[in-house]
């Protein structure tokens, strides 16, 4: 009985040392844990005094202050305009010609144009703010929702999801509480009092998104795992079925694209990562098993399936690992048929 009483003791005293060495841990580097807790300079953002700084996106298509019209032009247009695209690299075709974009492609397709409003590095949350901002005069409106604009949505800039300590821009995003998703808007001000308190809802870096809180062992052992694993916010994950991603998608798509009668015919056009094409069938399970998007099912392009396939055979990735034009025909034809079935 002795000895097992000695055995119990050396338990808890073991895990109250723990404990204490965990919780002094977190008091010494709260910054290393919860991030926003860095001082306010770390919140400086240069970038915000460029001329090329957009006051409600971040940052918009390349071009001359005010942007023009936002629209990656090509070069000879067809003369009726039927459509507008708006997403991020992948919409606007990074290392393909203007012509060879899957809007260009799909312009092409239907005979009339497909203006193409994407934008690198935007999230779905930046994407449907310049479809707001520019209120284009078409009927047909595609939103493509390429895999890591699902992550990018839950992040305030690149200074945490992709570590950045230069050159980061603020953007608008989404907080999801476990129930709710909340718009976080771009801030009044660019300042790095103003920077700071942008963040703090951050998913990749916010106090929301790191807390420390008991038991501390495993809190802060549980994150020093988790910083050892996971070194960038890009790190493949399936966003498809993963909190907090799915479901804050879910929940903006409800109160955005999908909240009441449109003007326009949407058209979701939803594309795995191209480094991993197989995520299609995850895409899949999520449209099929989400109430909202399983009803919608005939207007959502889905081209995974046939890129992975293509991919046996054909090599449809550039140098950065974005979209060729054999890749962006076949997400054109994917959306041409898709447009033909939502319109029965």
């Amino acid at each position: 009985m002795r000895m097992i009483g000695n055995i119990i003791l050396f338990i808890v005293v073991l895990l109250v040392s723990g404990e204490g060495l965990a919780f002094a841990t977190w008091k010494l580097f709260p910054d290393r844990f919860e991030k926003s807790n860095r001082p306010v300079e770390y919140f400086t953002c240069p970038q915000c005094d460029n001329p090329g700084f957009h006051r409600q996106l971040g940052w918009n298509t390349e071009g001359k202050p005010p942007y023009g019209d936002g629209i990656r032009e090509r070069r000879r247009p067809l003369e009726r305009t039927c459509g507008a695209a708006f997403g991020d690299s992948f919409t606007y075709g990074n290392d393909v010609s203007p012509d060879s974009t899957y809007p260009g492609q799909l312009s092409q397709l239907l005979g009339c144009e497909v203006l193409n409003y994407g934008v690198s590095g935007y999230s779905y949350v930046q994407a449907y703010e310049k479809l707001k901002l520019y209120k284009p005069q078409t009927n047909l409106i595609i939103v493509g929702v390429y895999e890591e604009m699902i992550k990018r949505s839950l992040s305030a800039s690149t200074l945490f999801y992709a570590g950045e300590l230069k050159g980061w821009v603020p953007r608008p995003y989404l907080f999801w509480n476990g129930s709710d998703v909340t718009r976080i808007p771009m801030p009044a001000r660019f300042d790095a009092e103003s920077m700071k308190q942008h963040h703090q809802l951050d998913h990749f870096g916010g106090a929301s998104a790191s807390r420390v809180r008991f038991p501390y062992l495993l809190n802060v052992s549980a994150q020093l795992i988790r910083r050892m694993t996971e070194s960038r916010a890009w790190h493949y994950r399936d966003v498809w079925t993963t909190s907090p991603y799915a479901p804050a998608f879910e929940a903006w798509l409800s109160e955005t694209l999908y909240a009441g009668d449109s003007a326009h015919r949407i058209i979701l056009l939803l594309i795995p990562h191209s480094g991993q094409l197989q995520n299609w069938r995850s895409i899949l399970r999520f449209v099929e098993s989400s109430p909202i998007l399983s009803t919608r099912r005939k207007c959502i392009a889905l081209p995974g399936e046939e890129l992975d396939k293509a991919a046996t055979t054909t090599a449809l990735l550039t140098d950065t690992s974005h979209f060729n034009a054999v890749a962006n025909r076949i997400i054109a034809h994917t959306l041409a048929q898709t447009i033909q079935n939502c319109q029965q």
